[in-house]
């Protein structure tokens, strides 16, 4: 005969399998550690944090007690490894462990770093062909190193990092230091450095060579910032590269040295760039108080010819205004900075009880001599008006004028927004219609 089950043992069985299920699932407790650091300065305990064991364990799901005494052990010679760079080397450390319950932890580390290294002797020099170069004498004139000064190791580092960028920036390719010392005596509290930089020949621009085929070669040429047989210069590299990006002829630029020639001292450069898209479409809605709804429609033909020109044009409208405005651009000289440009614009306006119709018709050139810019301008504008209780009137002028602007060293050509130094002149003579 089978045994009948108790529905409240059944019930209890339940409840206890549920129970162990959510045990099962639930997340093991998180232990954490709180770590305070004193006796130093925030940039000393920054580093300290980042030697501490106990820092990378703050939240961790497998600290045990044991664990947790064996990161305490380590805290007196980490404080001691991450105050070392900053020229502390005989510091005392004195650290507890709180056991708060729960799995949670305290750790309090006081530190005294002592007396510090100071720097006793500091040697740097460069020799051969670029030791007059101001780009080194710059930054020899400008260390950081200095007797007296406390040993950073850190400071070491960038002066002699940056000996070594200049050289291979600036086209010193062969430059090596020859010497490379830090020299550091803890129990007399001294240190010496020395580095020298043998700088060998600096290498000039080679040929450059082209691979596209979306405008003239030459007009490629008039982007770079270099000339050949001009001193190599990687800032000029890439200026280049940010010049011809810009120019949105290209999807894809590429402006990179080649292997340079150690026995004539120059970098060959290649260009290599891909096709962009001709035309770009773009439109938008909007509404306005006095507008209502408005809408804007605009084609940008990047590229019409292997010369590099391009036109734009911008369609606005709305209940009762119109306008259009187009730009037929050629550039010219440094194409990343002077164009000729003719502009046209149409627009209608209905204000009040007076239509307004305007044709403008405005063609520019734009030159760029050192920091100066200077854009020529001649404007033709017709302007129709149109009131409910008077005949239509139209007024035609012809306005010359000149704008010239102090734009920023190194300016690419790029929209500028402010200027240290602007000014434009517009004037006729009323013979002319003005």
């Amino acid at each position: 005969m089978a045994q009948r089950r108790s529905p409240v043992l059944a019930m209890w069985r339940s409840r206890l399998s549920l129970a162990l299920a959510f045990a099962l699932c639930a997340p093991l407790a998180r232990a954490n550690v709180e770590i305070e650091v004193k006796g130093v300065d925030e940039t000393l305990r920054a580093n300290v944090l980042a030697y501490l064991s106990f820092d990378r364990y703050r939240k961790s799901e497998s600290l045990t007690p044991d664990a947790v005494e064996r990161l305490h052990n380590r805290v007196d010679r980490e404080v001691a490894a991450a105050l070392k760079p900053f020229g502390y080397y005989e510091p005392r450390t004195q650290s507890t462990l709180e056991d708060l319950g729960g799995g949670n932890w305290r750790v309090n580390v006081n530190i005294d770093p002592g007396q510090p290294v100071l720097l006793d002797r500091v040697d740097v020099h460069v020799l051969g062909p670029g030791s007059h170069d101001v780009l080194f004498t710059r930054l020899l004139d400008n260390l950081p190193l200095r007797p007296g000064n406390r040993l950073n190791h850190a400071t070491y580092d960038k002066v002699k990092g940056d000996l070594q960028r200049t050289a291979a920036n600036y086209g010193y390719l062969d430059a090596k230091l020859t010497r490379n010392e830090l020299m550091v005596d803890p129990p007399n509290h001294k240190a010496s450095i020395v580095l020298e930089l043998e700088t060998g020949n600096r290498y000039r621009f080679g040929p450059t060579e082209i691979e596209q085929d979306v405008i003239d070669n030459a007009l490629v040429r008039r982007y770079m910032r270099y000339r050949q047989d001009e001193p190599f210069d990687m800032t000029e590299i890439l200026r280049t590269q940010f010049a011809l990006d810009d120019s949105q002829y290209f999807s894809n630029v590429e402006v990179l040295p080649a292997e340079p020639d150690r026995e004539q001292h120059v970098v060959p450069v290649n260009i290599r760039a891909q096709a962009n898209r001709r035309n770009r479409y773009s439109f938008g809605l909007g509404y306005g108080t006095d507008t209502d709804i408005r809408g804007t429609l605009q084609w940008e033909a990047r590229r019409i010819n292997q010369a590099g020109h391009r036109f734009n044009v911008q369609a606005q409208a709305a209940s009762e205004q119109r306008s259009l405005e187009s730009h037929y651009i050629i550039p010219i000289g440094d194409p990343a900075l002077e164009k000729l440009d003719f502009e046209t614009t149409y627009s209608k306006k209905q204000l009040a009880d007076a239509d307004t119709e305007d044709l403008k018709f405005e063609p520019s050139i734009t030159k760029v001599a050192g920091r100066w810019q200077r854009v020529y301008f001649m404007t033709f504008n017709n302007t129709t008006t149109q009131a409910a209780a008077a005949n239509a009137g139209t007024d035609f002028l012809v306005m010359p004028g000149v704008s010239l602007a102090l734009v920023p060293q190194g300016y690419l050509g790029e929209t500028l927004f402010t200027n240290a130094f602007f000014v434009q002149l517009r004037g006729s003579y009323h013979s002319w219609g003005s």
